[in-house]
């Protein structure tokens, strides 16, 4: 079984040039988008404090993030849902997507520009500290992109790899793992009508979704 790396260095080098001269420029981009992912939802219930917030990926999938309180403590727990057309594919033999599927994704999450930047930033190396996007030390330790649509085709590109991964490598009598550095090992498990996926996330994942601030504001709002 392939990591995914090495699935997402060989589709990201067939749509530029960059990747394809050099392949260890992707790394930035799959230890990144984990990141954008948890910052982003922080940032979302920063934003707006409420029992849960979410980031779409189409009508493929969908990260959330849940506050539970647990008497004076609070939970932050994120979660992974597999929407309807994720289950569709997840079902098939096997899937290959193309540079097109790819583009077709990235138009409609470029509607979701909050999230587009946090993916630019976390991609160049910045951290999400509450309030803004900051850089770590002084050398440049990411990639940087001048058009948000390649931005977008990145982001695409590799979320529909683990789409791909795990419809290619289940197994129709046991439980499959695939595991994501930085964000979750996913469990691809038969069913009576198909199969379905589950997401244990990586602790540095957790880490990111939580906030001090974040869980004085939400402690704020509960005495009010």
């Amino acid at each position: 079984m392939k990591t995914f790396t090495e699935v997402v260095e060989k589709k990201l080098a067939k749509m530029f040039t960059e990747f394809r001269d050099s392949p260890q420029l992707v790394g930035y981009v799959t230890a990144g988008i984990p990141i954008a992912i948890a910052s982003n939802l922080r940032a979302k219930m920063l934003e707006d404090p409420r029992d849960e917030v979410s980031i779409k990926i189409g009508n493929y999938m969908k990260f959330i993030l849940k506050i539970n309180k647990r008497g004076d403590s609070t939970a932050f727990t994120p979660e992974f849902e597999l929407l309807e057309k994720g289950k569709e594919v997840l079902n098939e033999d096997s899937i290959e997507y193309t540079d097109k599927d790819a583009e077709l994704l990235a138009h409609e999450i470029l509607d979701d520009e909050d999230f587009i930047n946090a993916c630019r930033q976390a991609l160049s190396g910045k951290t999400f500290d509450d309030e803004k996007w900051v850089e770590e030390g002084k050398t440049e330790k990411g990639v940087v992109y001048d058009e948000e649509s390649d931005v977008a085709v990145c982001v695409t590109t590799t979320l529909l790899s683990l789409i791909e991964i795990l419809t290619n490598n289940k197994d129709s009598s046991n439980e499959v793992e695939y595991d994501v550095a930085g964000l979750a090992t996913f469990k691809v498990s038969p069913v009576k009508d198909g199969y379905t996926v589950t997401a244990v996330f990586d602790k540095a994942f957790k880490n990111l979704c939580k906030s001090d601030k974040l869980a004085e504001k939400l402690s704020s709002l509960e005495t009010e």
